[in-house]
């Protein structure tokens, strides 16, 4: 999963993705730690509940799906695939969703 780069501080716009996964997406990523779903925007001004990005996810309805969080927020994969597989986003932001995007620098997502 390739993040919006670069993070900006709420109510801007974040940047778009670019189909791959590098160092952009884990500063990114960084930049939302901590946050999460339901709570108070971090030091850097993002809040993982922020609809600035609009509709993402293409339903033509912005809403909880498309919470900027969601795109930032990784879950640790089941074995035998991580640290390349990450699952579903699990509602928090902080440093091991950091070490899974590190883990898929340089993947190719086209």
């Amino acid at each position: 999963m390739v993040n919006p780069v670069p993070a900006r501080a709420d109510p801007a716009p974040n940047g778009t993705k670019d189909q791959a996964i590098n160092i952009g997406d884990v500063i990114a990523t960084l930049f939302y730690v901590p946050t999460c779903d339901n709570c108070d925007p971090n030091a850097n001004g993002v809040d993982y509940d922020s609809l600035k990005d609009g509709d993402w996810n293409g339903d033509t309805a912005v809403d909880a799906l498309d919470k900027v969080g969601r795109r930032y927020d990784r879950s640790p994969g089941v074995e035998p695939n991580p640290p390349w597989q990450v699952d579903p986003p699990d509602g928090w932001i902080n440093l091991s969703d950091v070490i899974a995007q590190l883990a898929q620098v340089a993947l190719d997502c086209r």
